[in-house]
């Protein structure tokens, strides 16, 4: 709330222990502390000391406060029979879904769903910079087409909010990066975005980074083309300034250049592709990093509406690395008989 120690930006500062695994030890203290001042009815309690429910509890995967908290509270269980107790405990451990679905919609606001949309966009975790620049995108965004009122500082805030019950924040040398607290909460904000077909569309037109679109929204295919929809107000900022959403270096280009030619329908797009594709200074390294010949070499032969000659046109961009790093001559003449 201070704005003095706002200008001093603590939590670069601050010291966080994490306990990335509990112990079988501390697991079962916290089961029987949680026992012991729940105010469930006492035949709740008997289901809970069970030794094969203990000992179920305790070697899950998804063993966390909170799942531990929402068996143990009257106010999520009162519907539950103490007959169904037992089968309610190894469903929401197995499924955690209505765990954080109370946790999403009756705890937490508005401008804390968007930064966990925004932040599932990246994917499991995420540079904190670029996060709050994605994250004020969005806010942008529903103030335009929204009518959102937008607040002071909604970045931190919702940061402090999700801190700890969501999200997990970590610094080193420098590099400040968030994650989610559990794989289960990634699983439950994928499982709601595709229920929700509009949440998935603003998260779609609020986008600024390459990464946002193609690391859950729309993958780059390895073997086939599947077109995905392009809301229009995308389409328009892509066609207007691709280069405005690369996120960091040789990746993003060519990442960029294979999601306009996997996606985009526009034959305007082929001067953007040949920007991109350009762009990348270093083949050799960006190969050793990841598959990204295979994957031209897929996209570019695959069954795309394109002008092929103008990406035919880039010349040593594309030919250059498939000679160096494609052993078998025959699959590259094969290659360019496709593209002609």
């Amino acid at each position: 709330i201070s704005e003095r120690l706002q200008k001093h930006r603590l939590i670069e500062k601050q010291n966080v222990l994490h306990l990335k695994e509990y112990d079988r030890d501390l697991k079962l203290k916290m089961l029987e502390n949680h026992i012991q001042e729940s105010d469930l009815q006492q035949q709740y309690k008997n289901v809970l000391n069970k030794d094969n429910v203990i000992k179920f509890i305790i070697n899950h995967k998804n063993f966390y406060p909170r799942s531990i908290e929402f068996i143990t509270d009257s106010e999520y269980v009162n519907d539950i029979t103490p007959s169904n107790f037992e089968s309610y405990i190894y469903e929401n451990f197995n499924s955690p879904q209505k765990i954080w679905k109370h946790a999403y919609n009756e705890q937490i606001g508005d401008l804390d769903r968007f930064f966990l949309s925004t932040m599932i966009s990246f994917g499991s975790s995420c540079s904190i910079r670029y996060l709050e620049k994605a994250f004020i995108a969005r806010i942008d965004y529903e103030v335009l087409h929204n009518n959102l009122v937008k607040t002071f500082d909604p970045f931190y805030s919702s940061f402090r909010r999700l801190l700890g019950g969501f999200i997990m924040y970590e610094y080193h040398d420098k590099f400040e990066s968030i994650k989610f607290i559990n794989p289960s909460l990634v699983d439950f904000l994928l499982l709601t975005l595709r229920e929700n077909r509009l949440e998935t569309l603003r998260i779609v037109e609020s986008t600024i980074f390459i990464p946002q679109l193609t690391t859950r929204l729309y993958p780059i295919p390895k073997a086939s083309i599947e077109r995905g929809f392009i809301p229009s107000r995308l389409l328009k900022r892509l066609s207007n300034n691709c280069e405005g959403f690369i996120f960091y270096d040789d990746a993003d280009y060519f990442t960029m250049a294979m999601f306009l030619i996997s996606y985009m329908k526009n034959k305007d797009c082929a001067k953007a592709i040949t920007f991109c594709l350009n762009n990348v200074k270093d083949w050799l390294r960006l190969n050793a990093e990841s598959d990204s010949i295979e994957t031209l070499m897929n996209v570019l032969s695959g069954d795309v509406v394109y002008n092929k000659n103008e990406i035919i046109n880039i010349g040593v961009s594309i030919y250059g690395p498939l000679i160096i790093f494609v052993e078998d001559f025959e699959s590259i003449i094969n290659f360019q008989q496709q593209m002609e």
